[in-house]
């Protein structure tokens, strides 16, 4: 039974650990894990393998937790130092016009709305309209971009 029960918690651990990257492969996070699994299909071996694991486990000795809080405090820290070590993270949003780049913001959250841009120069638009190019007295017409001041106009 010792057997039995050591090896359906293993075969628990072993399912739980796919069940997350299966799950990490939907939105938002979207991975793409190195081993192609799909959750629905380990859910049902992972409950009747933790089914057996209890049935069959026995009781054990208590084991003191001092060891484990100090390597969960280690844990902690570690993260701490190393979202504190980390650089920036995220896009920058460019501002430029038909000649080029005229601003950025500084690397930060996907998220940019119109008050988070006013430190940025203002760009005048332009928009290209269809014009269809006629042939009058045999030359054609060239199809012209509008001007800035009249882009308000498209």
């Amino acid at each position: 039974m010792r057997v039995v029960s050591t090896l359906a918690r293993a075969g628990v651990a072993l399912l739980v650990g796919l069940l997350v990257l299966a799950v990490l492969r939907w939105p938002p996070v979207w991975a793409r894990p190195l081993v192609d699994v799909r959750a629905l299909s380990l859910a049902g071996p992972a409950v009747i393998l933790a089914v057996v694991a209890a049935l069959t486990g026995r009781a054990r000795a208590r084991r003191p937790v001092r060891p484990l809080l100090i390597g969960l405090g280690a844990a902690l820290v570690a993260l701490a130092v190393l979202v504190a070590l980390r650089p920036p993270a995220g896009l920058a949003a460019t501002v430029s016009d038909p000649r080029g780049p005229i601003g950025a913001s500084p690397v930060g959250a996907i998220d940019a709305a119109g008050p988070d841009l006013r430190h940025l120069p203002s760009a005048a638009s332009t928009c290209a309209r269809r014009v269809r190019a006629s042939t009058v007295g045999g030359r054609a017409d060239a199809a012209r971009l509008p001007s800035p001041s009249t882009a308000a106009s498209c």
